[in-house]
């Protein structure tokens, strides 16, 4: 069973925080959310039978154990947590992908992604 963190509990993030409570994703169950606007997360779980760990900060979402993160928030988001996300030993998830056409950005996620052996799927 792959334990999924979702982090972004906007419109995209909800999609697959239903889905998967819902069990249309196979083999995976939803264990914790963040998101920088609380009632955002609030307002998500609200539409779950299951209830993930709603994390207050982006430390607490790490300290949950999970497999995968799904990036569902802003390529800002991306850009400030992708380093740290890869480096806790958790693959990841991303809907943001124009963050990668910041070449720095995608030179130093791509160095991290090397060095630590951790998948990123786009």
């Amino acid at each position: 069973m792959i334990k999924l963190g979702i982090i972004g509990c906007g419109a995209i993030g909800t999609s697959i925080a239903t889905a998967v409570d819902r069990g249309e994703v196979k083999n995976c169950q939803l264990v914790s959310v963040f998101d920088i606007d609380k009632k955002q997360a609030d307002k998500l779980l609200s539409k779950l039978s299951a209830r993930p760990k709603v994390a207050k900060t982006f430390e607490e979402f790490l300290k949950i154990d999970s497999d995968l993160i799904a990036e569902c928030a802003s390529q800002q988001a991306l850009k400030q947590f992708a380093e740290r996300v890869l480096k806790s030993g958790r693959d990841m998830q991303v809907m943001s992908e124009g963050a990668f056409l910041d070449n720095e950005f995608s030179k130093r996620i791509m160095k991290v992604v090397s060095e630590t052996g951790k998948k990123m799927h786009l």
